[in-house]
């Protein structure tokens, strides 16, 4: 009896001694989390967040940068253009060649003298697809254009037809002021030439080059397509149809890019005022260029 006593007595003592070494690997190993694995857990939530901030401001940064760059491009070209149009009213060529013809009535030496005019001026400017001028008084008869290619009939007879009709509604309103004209893809800059009493005694018209106007904007970071507006008004349409947002974004900018998300869709979009016009440029990102770039920069800052 007094063996089984000793035996009992000996396994009561070894359970209980046994308790306080499992009770101390469970508060080591709370201590262990808490002391070590949480805060490193903590860090790292808060490194790869601060990071994660850093890499959207920095794609962010580089997309308004090349917007800004690129828009810049084509307000000077704009510029330009609008410039190089005062060229017809502020030389006294054209006028004074207008006063002789009424005169002499002599046809063939009013187109002499406009066609060298615009051949110097506009014809090898790489802006300009074409220069055309009309006398108000004979809209429909003398057109002079610089263009080698618009002196074909087909084109004429689509000129007269399609864009004259416009043209002769905007220009008597025009006074010293510019107009741009989109059709059917062709945009227009008109401007009138004045007498000595303000009143318009010819027009001249110049189609922009789209490439060398706008072709920057295929430089912004991340570009799909694009669209501008002029003073609220489609300018430069998107073929493509990307294009989705509302132009009533442009209302909410001043002259700085600014990076927008819509729906799942990016935009770049900034506001620009040449002169008298109010001209809009909304761009339409490519998402997946921008996602595959933030996890570019991710996997090397993590490297």
């Amino acid at each position: 009896m007094t063996g089984r006593k000793g035996k009992l007595v000996r396994k009561i003592g070894e359970k209980y001694r046994d308790r306080p070494k499992k009770q101390l690997k469970w508060t080591m190993v709370l201590l262990l989390i808490l002391c070590w694995i949480l805060p490193l857990c903590l860090i790292a939530y808060v490194m790869l967040y601060v990071t994660t901030s850093n890499i959207n401001r920095q794609v962010e940064r580089t997309i308004v940068t090349s917007a800004d760059n690129a828009v810049r491009i084509c307000e000077a070209q704009v510029n330009a253009a609008v410039s190089a149009s005062r060229n017809a009213s502020a030389l006294p060529t054209i006028r004074k060649s207008w006063q002789q013809y009424l005169k002499d009535e002599n046809g063939v030496a009013l187109y002499k003298d406009i066609s060298l005019f615009l051949k110097e001026h506009y014809q090898f400017n790489q802006n300009y697809d074409n220069t055309i001028l009309f006398f108000t008084e004979d809209p429909y008869g003398l057109h002079y254009y610089t263009n080698e290619n618009s002196t074909s009939y087909q084109t004429n007879l689509w000129f007269k037809k399609t864009v004259m009709p416009e043209i002769l509604k905007i220009y008597p309103d025009l006074d010293t002021d510019v107009a741009f004209l989109n059709k059917e893809g062709h945009i227009y800059l008109i401007r009138n030439l004045m007498d000595a009493s303000y009143h318009p005694y010819a027009v001249l018209v110049m189609e922009l080059n789209l490439e060398s106007t706008f072709g920057s904007m295929s430089n912004i970071w991340g570009y799909s397509a694009s669209q501008i507006y002029i003073d609220g008004e489609l300018l430069v349409e998107d073929p493509s149809g990307k294009v989705k947002t509302d132009k009533q974004i442009l209302k909410q900018n001043n002259r700085n890019s600014r990076l927008i998300k819509d729906g799942d869709d990016y935009y770049v979009y900034s506001v620009r005022k040449p002169e008298r016009h109010h001209i809009g440029y909304i761009t339409a990102l490519d998402r997946r260029a921008i996602i595959v770039e933030t996890q570019t920069i991710q996997y090397v800052c993590t490297l």
